[in-house]
């Protein structure tokens, strides 16, 4: 009984994951500038990800696997949640730097002047 909660947790969080990536992919495709895009593909990675690993995880701990196999995989989801953004956020500031424009549906651009 307790095998078959575990399995359907475990579906749910890799649909849940495959969607957030899904969603990131039609982001990348549908916004309009390189920002936005860039914002929908690193939300779209890491929440992915996150539910993925937290699956394999659950899926570790209900093969009694060793603790080892589960660390590593905590290891891969804090280095995912951390660099990713930090990546993103490096990569917008170096476009707007370089003079990529904003969006012409942008209201404020709040680094204008900053520089």
């Amino acid at each position: 009984m307790i095998e078959n909660i575990f399995s359907i947790v475990i579906a749910i969080f890799i649909v849940g994951g495959c969607l957030f990536i899904f969603c990131g992919i039609l982001g990348i495709i549908r916004f309009p500038d390189v920002y936005c895009r860039m914002h929908a593909s690193t939300m779209g990675a890491v929440m992915g990800m996150s539910g993925i690993m937290l699956a394999v995880i659950l899926y570790f701990i209900q093969e009694e696997s060793t603790g080892s196999l589960i660390a590593r995989c905590l290891l891969v989801l804090l280095f995912i949640g951390l660099t990713n953004p930090i990546g993103a956020h490096f990569l917008a500031k170096n476009a707007y730097r370089s003079g990529i424009p904003l969006c012409g549906q942008t209201i404020e651009d709040q680094w204008q002047g900053k520089e």
